[in-house]
């Protein structure tokens, strides 16, 4: 089971961030990023992108890589530090519509969150514990913050041992029992 990236929900318009914009890197209008994806390259792979309060405002990139220690992009329509000073500080982002469709058990972070936690007992009898309210990872892999049925949060892995079965259209994800069984 893999998750494809870090994309983070800006709107209910179906929105996905892919990158924060730091600062402007030379004079040229090239601007240091911060990627939400886990290959930085993957923003070239979109020819536009969206950003401001009502995402009204589109720009393209044209060139992006490493200088050092940052990741780089330039964009056609910024063509100065001045221009990328002004866009210093926003999120940049695609429709939903425009990722890439992912093979069988790839999920990308928004699809997951809103699903239901559910187990079955030894009868077979199914069990809602919770929903997923977010999916984090702390370098060790991804977790899904759960918010318990009963009260309470509880972060569990996302792996194929303790998570087998994820269900896109009933909205449910399947956690081993006896591995819930252990957190109680």
């Amino acid at each position: 089971m893999e998750i494809r990236g870090s994309q983070k929900i800006l709107d209910a318009g179906r929105r996905i961030a892919i990158a924060n914009v730091q600062s402007p890197h030379g004079l040229d209008g090239s601007i240091a990023v911060k990627i939400f994806s886990d290959d930085p390259h993957d923003i070239m792979s979109y020819s536009h992108l969206y950003y401001g309060t009502e995402g009204d405002r589109c720009i393209t990139p044209v060139e992006a890589g490493w200088k050092g220690k940052r990741f780089v992009v330039r964009f056609a329509e910024i063509t100065d530090r001045n221009g990328a000073q002004e866009l210093s500080n926003q999120i940049l982002y695609i429709p939903y519509d425009d990722l890439e469709r992912l093979d069988q058990d790839r999920y990308y972070h928004v699809d997951l969150i809103g699903m239901r936690l559910v187990t079955k007992d030894t009868t077979g009898a199914q069990h809602m514990l919770g929903e997923v309210c977010e999916v984090v990872n702390y370098g060790a892999g991804d977790l899904l913050d759960i918010a318990l049925t009963e009260g309470g949060t509880r972060l569990i892995p996302f792996r194929k041992e303790v998570t087998p079965t994820v269900d896109p259209e009933a909205g449910e994800i399947f956690i081993d029992p006896d591995w819930w069984v252990g957190l109680e």
